[in-house]
């Protein structure tokens, strides 16, 4: 996920991680060899009509559903196709916990390495822009922000890693959340950093900058419900 998230790679990655956990069957072999999954949260179809299978969360259960009528596509911040309209319960979908901690960790792995890919335009630009007789990289604020982003950004690798290799649902499903929240945040500071460096050439069209940025805001918040019932949960176990 993260070396995705490096090339930006638009998904959808988070709804497969989720339906490859909650799935059985036919629909499991199909969701985890090519057919694309579309979540669900409040109307809102993530991928909406090109979905073969469409699966609605709120955080603490999921159901397979389908359209209940017409999609009304539109397109996301990141340029990716959604759509909006009802659907209608089918199945009601056994681990959904952990599907949404695996959810958790795609998401803090894909941002990570999309903020990854961000740094190194931003210290390339850095050291080839030149300004006032010298590379701009050799201002402090420049150099600083770019520096802190990184250190930022290399911790919430680190959690994401750990939390990816760790045993016991409990301790899982509790470092997941806290890895896709210390690695959003991380993404986002990294993000806004490399476009300061970059000014408004960062929104040029021949640069990719604003497509990486804009897709880890994206990704930050796909799931938000499924976010705040991780974090929830351990406290509700004990």
């Amino acid at each position: 996920m993260e070396a995705l998230g490096a090339v930006g790679h638009p998904g959808p990655l988070v709804a497969a991680a989720f339906a490859a956990q909650v799935l059985t069957g036919p629909l499991h072999e199909a969701a985890t060899s090519g057919a694309m999954v579309g979540l669900v949260v409040d109307g809102l179809v993530s991928w909406g009509q090109r979905a073969d299978i469409l699966i609605e969360v709120d955080g603490t259960n999921a159901w397979l559903v389908e359209a209940d009528g017409p999609l009304e596509p539109f397109t996301t911040l990141a340029d990716r196709p959604w759509a909006r309209g009802t659907t209608r319960r089918k199945v009601e979908l056994d681990n959904a916990l952990e599907g949404y901690r695996y959810g958790d960790l795609t998401v803090a792995a894909w941002v990570t390495g999309a903020a990854t890919h961000l740094l190194e335009r931003g210290a390339v630009h850095a050291r080839e822009r030149r300004q006032f007789g010298g590379p701009i990289g050799r201002f402090h604020a420049v150099s600083h922000p770019l520096a802190a982003a990184a250190a930022e950004v290399g911790a919430a690798r680190d959690l994401t890693r750990l939390a990816a290799v760790t045993e016991g649902p409990e301790k899982l499903g509790l470092l997941a959340a806290q890895a896709r929240i210390v690695a959003s945040r991380a993404a986002m500071r990294a993000a806004f950093a490399v476009h300061q460096v970059h000014g408004a050439l960062g929104f040029a069209i021949e640069s990719d900058i604003a497509r990486f940025s804009a897709g880890i805001r994206e990704c930050s918040v796909v799931l938000p419900l499924g976010l705040r019932a991780r974090v929830q949960q351990p406290q509700v176990e004990r």
